[in-house]
């Protein structure tokens, strides 16, 4: 079940952790001076995330990525 598997809950470790910072397109309405205070924060979770999301991306490809026939 993915909610029991380690690698989909590091994704909903991210989500929960950056949830209050505007990421991606929904920073178009805020304000630039608000953004330009966030931006630390906003460059240190991303960095984070990369790098834990890295190991989940690559567990995940190897659980359940395309398997060919041995021919």
């Amino acid at each position: 079940m993915a909610a029991d598997d380690a690698d989909f809950v590091t994704f909903v470790a991210i989500a929960s952790e950056t949830d209050d910072l505007p990421l991606g397109a929904v920073q178009e309405h805020w304000d630039r001076d608000a953004l330009a205070r966030l931006q630390p924060e906003i460059e240190e979770a991303e960095q984070w995330a990369s790098s834990v999301a890295a190991d989940a991306c690559r567990s995940l490809i190897a659980k359940f990525g395309e398997h060919k026939p041995n021919t």
